[in-house]
């Protein structure tokens, strides 16, 4: 009895470690294909990206910025109005164009752009 009971337990430990043991891709793969989409996108888009944010603060048309604390790339367009200071609470516009979102078989764009 106790043989057969010990064999029950021993199967169940086994088919259970079984499922465990699989080839999913793990947060680390997954952040290491999203840095190489984006390394493929700027050599693609042939983009450059600066280390230190331009002084006069004017962007060439293929220049970003990349935020070393965010890892946000930015390319200003436009500062608008830069007379005028910001209340508390008041409500501030932002438009992008052309952003990316990489997938695993597809790539999606998207703009606020009118």
């Amino acid at each position: 009895m106790n043989k057969t009971i010990f064999i029950i337990f021993a199967l169940l430990g086994v088919l259970l470690t079984i499922p465990s043991c699989n080839d999913r891709k793990t947060y680390a793969d997954y952040l290491y294909d999203e840095e190489k989409a984006i390394d493929l996108f700027i050599a693609q888009q042939q983009l450059s990206i600066l280390e230190e944010y331009p002084a006069s603060g004017n962007f060439a048309e293929n220049e970003f910025f990349k935020d070393p604390a965010t890892g946000v790339y930015y390319n200003v367009i436009s500062y608008g109005d830069t007379t005028t200071n910001l209340t508390p609470n008041q409500i501030v516009y932002i438009r992008f164009r052309d952003l990316h979102y990489f997938m695993s078989e597809d790539t999606s764009r998207y703009s606020n752009m009118v």
